[in-house]
């Protein structure tokens, strides 16, 4: 059973990965411009767009413990629908 300092290490590292793709990906999307065919930069918005899940992941398991410590169920219940709206945007983004 994983304990509390562990999965604390985990979003740690999480975090670390998502600020490190990021990095790279604006260093390689800067360096090479947009391309025709699969080119640096579209692995750069690859990197990006992978980074950012990360980050998202992390600020929501954050968000989530918050919403769960309030006493208002309104909280937890404006948490599901920012969670299912970031969701929804980022599949849109990802598919149009």
């Amino acid at each position: 059973m994983a304990t509390k300092w562990e999965f604390r290490k985990f979003l740690n590292l999480l975090g670390y990965i998502a600020i490190m793709l990021i990095a790279v990906a604006w260093i390689i999307g800067f360096i090479f411009k947009k391309g025709t065919v699969l080119t640096p930069h579209d692995v750069a918005t690859s990197l990006i767009f992978f980074g950012n899940l990360f980050a998202y992941f992390i600020t929501a398991v954050a968000a989530f413990y918050y919403a769960r410590s309030k006493r208002s169920i309104w909280y937890l219940i404006a948490y599901i629908v920012a969670i299912v709206l970031i969701v929804l945007f980022i599949l849109l983004a990802a598919f149009v």
